[in-house]
C-alpha cells in the first residue's frame, strides 16, 4: 500500500461525510469469540472440537504453531455468553488432549456480523464493504475474501465506473446465500453427523474441493435461500 502512495493514518477518525468507502467493521454482534494464547514447547498441531455441550452453533479450536498457541471458541447469541464457554473449552482441552494450560496466558474477545440484506450503498451514495457491508460467510465466520473482494470492487466502481452491486452480486452473493443455506443444515447436525464430515474431509486427498462443491450455490440452495431469506427479514 505505501509503495503505491497510499497514506496509512493510526488513530485518526475521519469524518463520515468525507469517506467514499465506509469499512468500519460489525455494526452488530452476531456472533462472538473467545479464546486465550500462550506460549508453549509442544509440537505443532492443530483440532477441532465441534462438542455440542460446548456450543451447538459453532465450533472450538486449537492451534499450536512455532511455540504459539491459539485457544478459541466461536459461538452465535443463541448460545449465550453467560454459559462459560471459554472455561468449558479450556476444561475439555485439558481433559480430552491432556493438555495443561498455562496460568499466564492472554484471554482475548471479539464479535463479528453478517447480513444479507444490509444495504451496501446509503442514501447519499457511499459504498460499505467488509463487515460494514455485511459480507460474511454465515457458515464458519470467513471474512477476510469477502472483505478484499468487496473493497477491490468498490474501488473499481469509482476509479472504472464498474457498477459496484453487479460486480457483489455476481461475485459474493452467491457464496453468501449458499453459506447461510449450509449454516441452516450445520445446526441441524448432531455430533456423530459432525465427526463423519470431519472424517471425510480428513481422508480425502482435496478436501478444498468438496468445501467448495458444497459452496455452490445451485438450484436447490436458491430454493432453500428464498425460503429462509423470508424468515431473516421477518425476524
Amino acid at each position: 500500500a505505501l509503495s503505491m502512495d497510499c497514506e496509512i493514518r493510526f488513530g485518526f477518525a475521519p469524518k463520515k461525510d468525507n469517506m467514499a468507502i465506509i469499512a468500519t467493521g460489525a455494526k452488530k454482534a452476531r456472533a462472538y469469540i473467545q479464546g486465550i494464547s500462550f506460549k508453549t514447547d509442544l509440537p505443532d498441531q492443530t483440532h477441532l472440537f465441534l462438542n455440542n455441550s460446548l456450543t451447538k452453533t459453532g465450533y472450538g479450536y486449537l492451534i499450536i504453531w512455532n511455540g504459539s498457541a491459539t485457544l478459541s471458541v466461536a459461538y452465535k447469541k443463541e448460545d449465550d455468553k453467560e454459559k462459560n464457554i471459554l472455561e468449558k473449552l479450556i476444561e475439555i482441552c485439558q481433559n480430552k488432549l491432556e493438555i495443561k494450560i498455562p496460568e499466564e496466558n492472554q484471554k482475548f474477545g471479539s464479535y463479528g456480523s453478517f447480513d444479507i440484506n444490509q444495504p451496501k450503498i446509503d442514501k447519499s451514495g457511499k459504498l460499505y464493504i467488509g463487515e460494514a457491508g455485511g459480507f460474511q460467510d454465515y457458515l464458519f465466520g470467513f471474512g477476510m475474501n469477502s472483505a478484499i473482494q468487496s473493497a477491490y470492487f468498490a474501488i473499481k466502481s469509482l476509479v472504472s465506473s464498474q457498477n459496484f452491486i453487479a460486480n457483489i452480486d455476481k461475485k459474493i452473493m452467491p457464496h453468501m446465500k449458499a453459506s447461510l443455506v449450509n449454516r441452516y443444515f450445520y445446526e441441524k447436525l448432531n455430533e456423530k453427523n459432525k465427526y463423519k464430515i470431519c472424517k471425510i474431509l480428513s481422508e480425502s486427498k482435496d478436501p478444498l474441493t468438496i468445501l467448495k462443491k458444497r459452496s455452490n450455490y445451485s438450484l436447490k440452495k436458491k430454493l432453500m435461500f428464498k425460503l429462509l431469506n423470508r424468515k431473516l427479514k421477518s425476524l
